[in-house]
């Protein structure tokens, strides 16, 4: 029974009490005035009397109660009515898309951006449509299908998935895309809600900075590059100028031979004809020809397939990539990084390779792959540096390859002498760094982890052998596509 229906009981009821009193009174009174008092009918009147103060006063306490508890649900339906207004507010100027479907993927809502986005008017044009229903299309679908799906089984969020989507007018955007879990009241699951966040031009400025970058370290390695391609281009003109030199008394000899072959030339006898090409031969020195000529030629297509090979490792290195994950042959990331920075690790090191020749391509951002590369190399020939220069002696930088389950590893070890444990822990800040001023920016490690971590799913870890080595371990899923990031 609700709260005003008891009360126009009790009035109901204090009514019909009050009528009773009056007429009690009323009779009392007669009785009073008669000579036949009767005090058993007064004594009754004034219970009467009692009940219908007690009910009165009850009904007073009631009735107030009622107006408060009135005033309390006008009062919080004016809340819940201006926090309705608030929140409509807010979807309709927040920036995000924001969307919400049931648990059939049927859409029951979203938010003004969101509708523009997919191309409608009006969001509640949106109710009862699918993702197939509209102009906005996932550019992987089974991306966002498994997201949902993830969000709906597990029964928990899952927070900035960086997803791509071609819009209404052909362009892809890229969004961070988090989808959590709705309840009803009862706490009955009922769909998801997810929000989007347009990264399309922050990853657009990532691209062109970590490009520039990639120039950066070019440009700071450009001297050492350049003394590679010299020594090679060197011995080339070398050859080749040696060749072009003997050229000439070779086209001596052959135009002898031609001149002693010829039907109309005077006759002579076969030891004459022998004697002089005997001169011309021993005057050009072709015992020296015949041996060195092929050996100039050998040198000068090594040097030439050597400066291909520098050029070419320069420009997988420098390359932009597509900013979409693609399968990549890691150990040829290894190999063309290393020639690139050759120059900063072939004075103080020698580099070993152990690299797995069967080990699968890995689905990365191959330029960013390279960078993070780069880093640890340098960073290996920089400790080696440090620990042997006064002795003239040279370390070692290994570097392995190999698949682990359904990931790959890659692991760079250097003798250069460990990494103290006082600053073992800072190794990963950004813009810290052990190298005088002006030599670095402190920034490698802090963007190799960054690139391994969050962006592949990976991960970047250090091992010290103290005062002996450091190892550094990437490891990175071989099914980066599909990972997310979990929240509780």
């Amino acid at each position: 029974m609700d709260l005003a229906t008891r009360v126009l009981e009790l009035e109901s009821e204090n009514s019909a009490l009050q009528r009773t009193v009056d007429a009690l009174i009323k009779r009392m009174d007669g009785l009073l005035d008669s000579a036949s008092n009767q005090f058993d009918t007064f004594s009754k009147s004034v219970t009467l009397q009692q009940i219908v103060g007690r009910r009165t006063q009850e009904l007073a306490r009631i009735t107030e109660d009622a107006r408060n508890e009135a005033a309390r649900r006008r009062k919080a339906e004016e809340l819940m009515r201006s926090e309705r207004r608030l929140l409509s507010s807010v979807l309709l100027h927040i920036p995000h898309l924001i969307s919400w479907k049931d648990l059939s993927g049927a859409y029951l809502g979203c938010n003004r951006s969101f509708a523009q986005a997919v191309g409608l008017s009006d969001p509640e044009a949106i109710k009862g449509l699918h993702d197939q229903n509209l102009d906005w299309q996932p550019a992987q679908p089974e991306l966002s299908f498994q997201r949902e799906h993830d969000v709906l089984f597990a029964r928990l969020p899952i927070t900035d998935s960086e997803e791509a989507f071609v819009s209404v007018d052909g362009h892809v955007h890229t969004y961070l895309v988090s989808t959590v879990p709705m309840h009803n009241g009862e706490s009955q699951l009922t769909g998801v809600l997810s929000i989007y966040a347009d990264i399309t031009d922050r990853k657009n400025l990532e691209s062109q900075l970590l490009h520039a970058q990639k120039l950066e370290s070019i440009g700071q390695l450009a001297a050492g590059i350049a003394h590679e391609i010299n020594t090679p281009a060197q011995y080339v003109s070398d050859n080749i100028r040696f060749i072009l030199d003997e050229f000439h008394d070779i086209m001596r000899i052959l135009k002898l031979f031609e001149s002693l072959l010829c039907a109309s030339s005077p006759e002579r006898s076969w030891e004459d004809r022998q004697a002089e090409m005997k001169l011309a031969l021993d005057a050009a020195d072709y015992n020296y020809l015949i041996n060195e000529i092929p050996c100039a030629l050998e040198q000068s297509v090594e040097g030439i397939g050597r400066i291909a090979h520098i050029v070419k490792a320069m420009k997988d290195f420098s390359h932009p990539g597509s900013g979409v994950k693609e399968r990549a042959d890691l150990n040829q990331a290894i190999e063309s990084t290393a020639t690139v920075c050759s120059n900063r690790w072939k004075v103080v090191s020698d580099l070993v390779l152990d690299l797995d020749p069967q080990l699968p391509n890995v689905p990365c951002l191959i330029s960013e792959i390279n960078q993070a590369i780069l880093n640890i190399i340098v960073n290996a020939a920089d400790a080696i540096e440090s620990r042997y220069k006064q002795t003239g002696t040279k370390g070692t930088i290994t570097i392995t390859t190999r698949q682990v389950d359904d990931h790959v590893v890659a692991e760079f070890t250097d003798n250069g002498g460990g990494i103290p444990q006082s600053i073992r822990h800072k190794i990963f800040d950004p813009f810290f760094t052990t190298k005088d001023v002006g030599k670095g920016t402190g920034q490698g490690l802090a963007i190799s982890r960054d690139v391994i971590v969050q962006k592949h799913g990976g991960s970047l870890d250090c091992s010290v052998n103290e005062g002996e080595s450091t190892t550094f371990r990437i490891l990175l899923p071989l099914n980066a596509e599909m990972r997310h990031s979990r929240v509780a």
